[in-house]
C-alpha cells in the first residue's frame, strides 16, 4: 500500500503545469507507476513534452555494489506539477567513482568485467552524465611514452568501490625517461639533445611532466671550481631507451675526466676563536645572509663566507684588516686575517706555578706591563724574558696569552730534568 503522507520538499519541478520530468539516474534507476485496483503497479505513461501527469508514483532501485536494488522503494508522488517526498525517504548511496586525472604519460581506460568462461575485461564503461563511473567498473592503464606492446601496458590497475578507486598496483607508470644527474658541491650537469657524436652541443632539452629527460637527452658536466673558458663541459652519458621495454637508463661514456673539489674544510676553532659561517646577501658592505651548513662531504660550498669571531673575554681582535673571508678554490680567501689576542697578556705566575721556572729576568725595553695589581700581573703580548731553569736559560714570549719559544709555538717548561720542550 502507498503512503499518502507527503512534505513539502521540492525534488523536481516541471517548467510548467503540464506534469513532472523524470528524475536522474545517476545513483539510482527509477519506474514511474500510476495507481491502479488493488495498488497494481500499472506504467505511467509519459507525454508528448516527456512529463509524467499528476499522482505519477516513482519507485527508486538504488544501484549499489551487486548491481541495482530489485525490490524498490516508493519515494515520491507527481502533485501539481512537482515530486513530493514520502515522509521517511532515505537517499541512495553514491557509490560511483570520478575519473582519474591524465596527463602527458599516462591514461585509462573503463572497463565491465565479464564471465565467460573466465574473466575478461571487456566492455566499455562511459561515464554518466555527471562525468562519474558506476561502482565495479574497472580501471586500465595506459602507458603513453612506451610501445604498444611493452610489458608495462594494459594492467588492470583497480576497481570503483564504494565510491574510491581501490588499487591493486600504481596509476602512474613507470618513468620513461631519465632521471636528472645529482649536481653536487663540485659539479653540476647541463643537457642537450643528441647531435650525432660526444663533442657537439645540440638544442636545450627540458624535463617531462615526471621529472625526467626524454631519450635521446645528452648530459654534459661542469665542473663548479673553473671557469666557462677553462671548463666548456664534458658530455659524460646519453639517455637511452629500450626498444622492447621503452624504459630508459644513462649510458656513461669511458674515459670521464674528474673535476678538482672547490669546497672548503671548516676552520679549526679553539679557545680563543671560533668562524661564523654564512652566504653573502651584499658584496659590498658584507651583509650576512643565511647560515651555510656543511654537506655530508663535511665541508663548505664554495662561495660560503666566513667571519672570524673572537671567543669570550680575554681575548679580543687585533687591529687592522677585514674578518671576512670567502670558500675560493677549495681555499678560504682572506684578504687580511686578523688574530685573536689575549687582551691580558701572559701571566708572570705562569712562568713560576705553570712552567716551573727558578728565575725570570727582563731585559730593559723587552719586557711591559699589560695589567698589573696587588695581585697578579700581565705582560703584555710580544714581551720577552729569560727563564732560568739549574742554571741554563730559554727565552720565551708573549703569545696569544702564554708564553713560547719567540716565532714559534714551543713552549719549555723547567723540570727536575732540567728545560724540557711540551
Amino acid at each position: 500500500m502507498l503512503l499518502t503522507v507527503v512534505i513539502g520538499l521540492l525534488e523536481v519541478a516541471a517548467t510548467d503545469d503540464s506534469g513532472c520530468m523524470p528524475f536522474s539516474d545517476e545513483a539510482a534507476t527509477y519506474k514511474y507507476v500510476a495507481k491502479g485496483p488493488k495498488n497494481i503497479e500499472i506504467p505511467a505513461q509519459i507525454d508528448n513534452s516527456g512529463m509524467y501527469p499528476d499522482y505519477t508514483h516513482v519507485k527508486r532501485f538504488c544501484k549499489g555494489l551487486h548491481g541495482e536494488d530489485t525490490t524498490g522503494w516508493f519515494v515520491g508522488i507527481c502533485l501539481a506539477s512537482q515530486w513530493y517526498y514520502y515522509e521517511g525517504v532515505q537517499e541512495c548511496d553514491d557509490r560511483r567513482c570520478s575519473p582519474l586525472p591524465t596527463n602527458d604519460t599516462v591514461s585509462f581506460e573503463y572497463l565491465k568485467a565479464t564471465v565467460n568462461p573466465g574473466i575478461i575485461f571487456n566492455i566499455t564503461v562511459h561515464p554518466d552524465a555527471s562525468g562519474k563511473y558506476p561502482e565495479l567498473t574497472y580501471i586500465k592503464r595506459i602507458c603513453k611514452n612506451f610501445p604498444t606492446d611493452s610489458n608495462v601496458q594494459g594492467h588492470i590497475i583497480g576497481m570503483c568501490y564504494n565510491a574510491e578507486w581501490q588499487f591493486s598496483s600504481t596509476p602512474t607508470c613507470p618513468a620513461s625517461g631519465c632521471p636528472p644527474l645529482p649536481d653536487d658541491g663540485i659539479v653540476f650537469y647541463e643537457y642537450y639533445g643528441y647531435a650525432g657524436d660526444r663533442h657537439t652541443v645540440g638544442p636545450v632539452v627540458t624535463k617531462d611532466s615526471s621529472g625526467n629527460y626524454p631519450s635521446p637527452t645528452h648530459a654534459r658536466r661542469r665542473c663548479r671550481a673553473l671557469s666557462q673558458e677553462a671548463d666548456p663541459g664534458e658530455f659524460v652519458a646519453i639517455c637511452y631507451k629500450s626498444g622492447t621495454t621503452g624504459e630508459s637508463h644513462w649510458e656513461y661514456y669511458k674515459n670521464i675526466g674528474k673535476c678538482p673539489d672547490p669546497r672548503c674544510k671548516p676552520l679549526e676553532a679553539n679557545e680563543s676563536v671560533h668562524y661564523e659561517y654564512f652566504t653573502m646577501t651584499n658584496e659590498t658592505d658584507k651583509k650576512k645572509g643565511p647560515p651555510a651548513k656543511v654537506g655530508k662531504s663535511g665541508k663548505y660550498p664554495e662561495h660560503t663566507c666566513v667571519k672570524k669571531v673572537c671567543s669570550k673575554w680575554p681575548y679580543t681582535c687585533s687591529t687592522g684588516g677585514p674578518i671576512f673571508g670567502e670558500c675560493i678554490g677549495a681555499t678560504w680567501n682572506f684578504t687580511a686575517l686578523m688574530e685573536c689576542i689575549n687582551a691580558r697578556g701572559c701571566s708572570s705566575d705562569d712562568l713560576f706555578d705553570k712552567l716551573g721556572f727558578e728565575k725570570v729576568i727582563v731585559r730593559k725595553g723587552e719586557g711591559s706591563d699589560s695589567y698589573k695589581d696587588d695581585f697578579a700581573r700581565f705582560y703584555a703580548t710580544g714581551s720577552k724574558v729569560i727563564a732560568e731553569c739549574g742554571g741554563k736559560t730559554v727565552r720565551l714570549e708573549c703569545s696569544n696569552g702564554e708564553w713560547h719559544e719567540p716565532g714559534t709555538k714551543t713552549v719549555h717548561r723547567c723540570t727536575k730534568d732540567g728545560i724540557r720542550t711540551l
